[in-house]
């Protein structure tokens, strides 16, 4: 009985490796050359290149801006009546593999803009691989404040693991 197991954990294994050879799935991609878009970071950890232009993962467009997020550029002052939106998280919030005007925050924008009647901007502050510790960092660094109305924190269950920091890495 033991062979048997074996054998038909085996063969399901190759089908299984086949199956997803035969599909393109995107995990058999080449691996993403992180270094091109990605820096290390004092303050955060890494951070994104601010300026990049290029591919990111899963072949995707991806454009960095000044402040080193997927977004526009925004200013920091808010305009006068509009809601802003400041979205923190990691590649879910980044919008791995979709367009930037895909992302959840363009589309609670796009939603936010009709049911209310006002401008809105929601601020894409998400980086893959950020948790809970750069979102505390991000929200104390002054020189990052854009004054929200709401700040929507997207996180995983993988987010929640690590200390929280208070400060710069190191202290």
């Amino acid at each position: 009985e033991a062979i048997l197991v074996i054998l038909s954990l085996c063969v399901a294994m190759v089908i299984a490796e086949v199956g997803l050879r035969i599909i393109d799935h995107p995990l058999s991609k080449p691996h993403v050359d992180y270094a091109i878009w990605y820096r290390p970071s004092a303050y955060f950890g890494h951070e994104l290149i601010p300026g990049f232009d290029g591919l990111g993962p899963l072949s995707v467009p991806v454009t960095i801006n000044a402040q080193g997020f997927r977004d526009d550029e925004h200013q920091r002052e808010k305009p006068a009546g509009t809601i802003r939106v400041l979205g923190l998280g990691d590649s879910f919030t980044f919008g791995w593999g979709v367009s930037t005007n895909e992302t959840f925050l363009k589309q609670l924008e796009r939603q936010l803009r009709i049911q209310t009647g006002q401008p809105v901007e929601a601020i894409n502050a998400g980086v893959p691989g950020w948790g809970l510790s750069q979102y505390d960092l991000y929200l104390r660094r002054d020189d990052l404040n854009y004054s929200p109305d709401i700040i929507v924190v997207a996180y995983f269950v993988d987010d929640l693991s690590g200390p929280m920091s208070s400060g710069v890495v190191g202290e």
